[in-house]
């Protein structure tokens, strides 16, 4: 492009070579062309951005209605967009070229993002209008207190998020609440709120039939667990079809517990690392539980990644009101309540697996603290753990973070695993934990003796 300043007369001259091209052709699909060329040839000092427009579409064929509305938005569009082209094409060197250009990338997926937040609030956005929806004092003391669908487990009219390494018996805990649910059936020696299940199996079934059948032997004598109800195929949380149509299934039916097997299967292919595309799959979860109607709650089951975390997006934690977390093995497992919005954090059960020979397939059962059955391979890391402790802080006590992170570069197991080894040693009382500031103390228990002779001091 040339810097060489030019006449009025030229410029009119090349606005004129554009405005013929429209008219020979007779193509109102030209105008957006039309109009990017005119921004780069015809400066704004001479004519304006509203008068290059107006005289584009006027030199193309005759249109009305719908037609020219849409010709008047293609010129503004195409002209904005050559004026970006004239304003960074002089640039002295390639490097501040592509610097701009970079720019106005990112500029440009900046706009994307605020253009899917939108559509994102759009489409969770269910809630009654503001002015009708107000509570007074007295309206909100009249609102019924929030339920437990199990008690310090889940609520009713909330969201949770269930997660555990691959083959920690995850989707064996799912099914067995689920169960539980729909018999009216009591989990782990906590009364439940009974109604209908739903339960997506969006990994499929595989499997899911014999452990449904070991689940009716164990908790209902072998007959069949009316009202659990369970669909076979991944559905899409950031599909408005999809979520629409199981909203109104929950307020068709009633159901009362809404189970999501697994997160990553129902995402619709979002990145799971991605706030934005997280929060469309929470908000999803949400307008199903709100179909409910104050009595749904919504379960969504995850894979923990690594480090023992759950994978993903921290909108994934901040967007629900109850995270779980199941950790250990077969023999010794954990069910801990790592976030509980209206309630008390920390262990809930301890749990093991056992074989229903007649179905061949496992149940998981609850035990009581120091009852579990580990592996030998758990029980060496457990004695491990231990010897360590002993060894390097028997004398002095340690925090329990701090021991955790040296078990960790000890390479005694990844954090998760380590967490789980210093709660059972604390749970079989090994090991003894007490409160120490903002944190917790560990030390060795305090072992009585016994005098050998009579007269001897303990």
């Amino acid at each position: 492009m040339s810097l060489v300043p030019r006449s009025r007369s030229d410029v009119e001259a090349d606005f004129s070579v554009i405005l013929d091209g429209i008219r020979r052709t007779e193509d109102p699909a030209r105008i957006e062309a039309a109009a990017h060329a005119a921004a780069m040839r015809v400066p704004s000092e001479y004519i304006v951005e509203r008068e290059v427009c107006r005289r584009i579409v006027d030199a193309a064929p005759e249109m009305e209605g719908d037609e020219l509305r849409a010709a008047k938005k293609a010129a503004k569009r195409g002209y904005r967009h050559g004026a970006l082209s004239r304003a960074i094409r002089p640039l002295e060197t390639p490097s501040k070229l592509l610097e701009a250009l970079e720019y106005q990338g990112r500029k440009n997926r900046e706009r994307e993002r605020r253009q899917i937040a939108r559509e994102l609030n759009d489409e969770g956005n269910d809630r009654p209008p503001v002015a009708s929806a107000m509570l007074d004092y007295a309206a909100l003391m009249d609102r019924p207190p929030l339920h437990p669908l199990v008690p310090d487990v889940l609520n009713l009219d909330t969201v949770a998020m269930l997660y555990a390494p691959p083959a920690t018996f995850k989707t064996f805990l799912a099914l067995w609440l689920a169960a539980c649910v729909a018999l009216g059936h009591s989990w782990a020696g906590r009364p439940v709120d009974q109604g209908p299940v739903l339960y997506i199996a969006a990994e499929g079934v595989a499997g899911i039939q014999k452990r449904v059948a070991a689940l009716a032997w164990q908790l209902n004598g072998g007959k069949p667990i009316p009202d659990f109800f369970i669909y076979p195929e991944p559905v899409n949380l950031t599909s408005d079809a999809d979520v629409a149509e199981l909203t109104e299934l929950v307020r068709e039916r009633g159901f009362r517990f809404v189970i999501l097997d697994t997160l990553v299967k129902v995402a619709g292919g979002a990145e799971e690392n991605d706030n934005t595309a997280m929060t469309r799959v929470t908000n999803a979860a949400e307008q199903i539980k709100r179909a409910g109607e104050g009595k749904t709650s919504v379960l969504l089951v995850h894979h923990s990644g690594k480090s023992g975390d759950y994978r993903g997006a921290s909108a994934l934690e901040g967007n629900v009101d109850t995270v779980l977390k199941l950790a250990g093995e077969a023999g010794m497992l954990t069910l801990t309540a790592v976030k509980q919005k209206d309630g008390t954090d920390g262990e809930i059960a301890q749990l093991r697996a056992e074989r229903i020979e007649e179905h061949d397939t496992l149940v998981l059962k609850a035990v009581a603290p120091g009852e579990g059955s580990p592996s030998g391979k758990q029980a060496a890391r457990l004695e491990e753990t231990l010897a360590h402790f002993t060894r390097a802080y028997g004398s002095t006590g340690i925090t329990r973070s701090e021991f955790v992170q040296n078990l960790v570069e000890w390479e005694v197991g990844s954090r998760s695993a380590a967490q789980t080894y210093v709660g059972d040693l604390i749970n079989a009382g090994r090991l003894k934990s007490t409160r120490k500031g903002q944190g917790t103390w560990l030390t060795l228990p305090t072992v009585k003796t016994f005098p050998l002779n009579k007269g001897d001091e303990a």
